[in-house]
């Protein structure tokens, strides 16, 4: 049986128009995208295929599609978007899913403004 791996994607800058305020609704602003990603198999650390794996490309682009194509008031809902639709679309026991919003409004000076969400896949019940 192989060691449990877990696939990190730190960093994933994004422009996107979420938030309550109408002007960060209206011209956006910068969203910073964590992913950590734990495979249903680590059997790619074996094989040396990516065809055994989750490709962290594929789950970059992914995050970025969900937090460009859809606008949220809050990012704790944008980051549990994001953690639903890598775990929806790829083989993935957990997936957790930080949104740093680096210049929310807060009218106050501040190195970082983050939320984390993280999912775990449900076995499905079959008889």
């Amino acid at each position: 049986m192989s060691a449990p791996l877990t696939i990190e994607v730190r960093g994933l800058s994004v422009h996107a128009h979420h938030g309550v305020h109408e002007h960060e609704r209206e011209h956006g602003q910068r969203f910073v995208l964590d992913l950590v990603l734990v495979p249903t198999s680590s059997l790619g650390a074996e094989t040396d295929r990516l065809g055994d794996t989750v490709s962290y490309g594929d789950a970059a682009r992914m995050a970025v599609e969900v937090a460009t194509s859809t606008r949220f008031d809050l990012i704790e809902r944008l980051a549990a978007h994001v953690a639903d639709t890598l775990l929806a679309r790829l083989p993935l026991e957990r997936a957790t899913v930080t949104v740093h919003k680096p210049e929310a409004p807060l009218g106050l000076e501040f190195d970082d403004v983050a939320v984390i969400v993280s999912r775990v896949r449900v076995p499905s019940l079959r008889s």
